[in-house]
């Protein structure tokens, strides 16, 4: 009789006699032991892998969180961003109005005065004025 649970050792038992059955019986207690070994050392391998599969699915969930949240975040300070730069832009444009009010202010002052020093300055920046025209003129021409 051979035993269907050998066929991975290639043990054959119809060759043993009736004499033998303690030997058949205690080489099958054996095998059980080591077959319950086995499976017990096979469900913990099981198990462990099974456990770090949770944990890392559970690790991948965190940092998925984790990245749509800096996404998130990214989005705000991009729009914050734009924003002072739009700000920042007004600001130096309202700057140069602020700059050419004074010119424009302190060549009328100067307008006033009758001083011979006042003149010769009002006739420079009146000739510093017109070049700045002539260029402004030069480039729309082209």
């Amino acid at each position: 009789m051979k035993f269907s649970f050998f066929k991975c050792t290639g043990a054959d038992f119809s060759s043993l006699s009736h004499s033998d059955s303690i030997f058949n019986s205690l080489y099958l207690k054996t095998w059980f032991i080591q077959l319950r070994c086995y499976l017990c050392i096979n469900q913990t391998v099981v198990s462990t892998l099974s456990d770090s599969i949770d944990r890392a699915d559970f690790l991948l969930q965190k940092l998925l969180q984790k990245h749509e949240a800096v996404k998130g975040e990214n989005e705000f300070l991009k729009q914050k961003l734009s924003k002072a730069e739009a700000d920042l832009k007004l600001s130096n444009e309202e700057l140069e109005q602020v700059q050419e009010k004074m010119r424009v202010i302190s060549l009328a002052k100067s307008l006033d005065t009758d001083e011979s020093e006042n003149k010769k300055d009002l006739k420079l920046k009146i000739n510093e004025m017109m070049r700045e025209i002539d260029k402004c003129i030069a480039l729309l021409n082209n």
